[in-house]
């Protein structure tokens, strides 16, 4: 009888092991099934948008000093481009206005250039209803006076 009471324990046990072991599978699947993983997100999100030329510019730095930097942005898709290509002569406006109220101390780093090229994402957005997702430096060079 013993015997019989220790079997049907030991049952118990691997079947209760059995019924967690299978309701974590379960959710841990419906989980990844309503909350899908960031790395598929950014393996989306790599996707590069179409890009807008700003061209070259050379701004005298404020305190003295000259930046000469030729900017390229990219957008969010082909739609914001072209509002972008006709909203051009705006875009550059506010990026020198940026560019010049930057100091040769600034500019000069690499940490100052991270920066500048944030500040420069959040101003352009802020005229262009968040329609650029990065600014690209194609050339960067400063002088000090």
């Amino acid at each position: 009888m013993k015997f019989n009471v220790g079997i049907r324990k030991s049952l118990v046990y691997v079947l209760v092991g059995l019924v967690f072991f299978g309701l974590g599978i379960g959710s841990m699947v419906l989980k990844e099934k309503l909350y899908p993983s960031n790395e598929k997100v950014v393996l989306a999100d790599n996707k590069k948008g179409p890009l807008v030329e700003l061209e070259e510019f050379t701004v005298n730095l404020d305190g003295g000093g000259i930046l000469r930097a030729e900017l390229t942005v990219e957008t969010v898709d082909e739609k914001s481009k072209k509002v972008l290509e006709e909203e051009k002569a705006f875009l550059r406006d506010k990026a020198l206005t940026v560019l010049a109220a930057q100091k040769i101390t600034d500019v000069s780093t690499e940490l100052g250039r991270e920066k500048l090229r944030n500040t420069l994402l959040m101003e352009l957005n802020s005229i262009s209803n968040s329609k650029i997702r990065d600014v690209l430096f194609k050339s960067y060079m400063y002088q000090p006076n």
